[in-house]
């Protein structure tokens, strides 16, 4: 059903997510990344658990080109 497939979409975004954070070429987690993948699936959600949880202060440069893509 609906909610099995939204269970699924969860799962994949948190493992997108994950897999950003560990690639990074500079040692930097992606946060512009992450909130961007969070932003086009449309999951406020997760980005208010995985990527504003805290561990970065987010300045509103960084902020606003994905807020206005959103």
């Amino acid at each position: 059903g609906k909610a099995g497939q939204q269970d699924v979409d969860v799962a994949i975004l948190q493992a997108l997510l994950k897999a950003s954070r560990s690639h990074d070429y500079f040692g930097h987690e992606n946060w512009d990344h992450q909130l961007q993948l969070a932003v086009a699936w449309n999951r406020v959600d997760i980005a208010r658990s995985e990527i504003f949880s805290g561990e970065r202060q987010w300045k509103p440069s960084e902020l606003h080109p994905v807020m206005m893509a959103a």
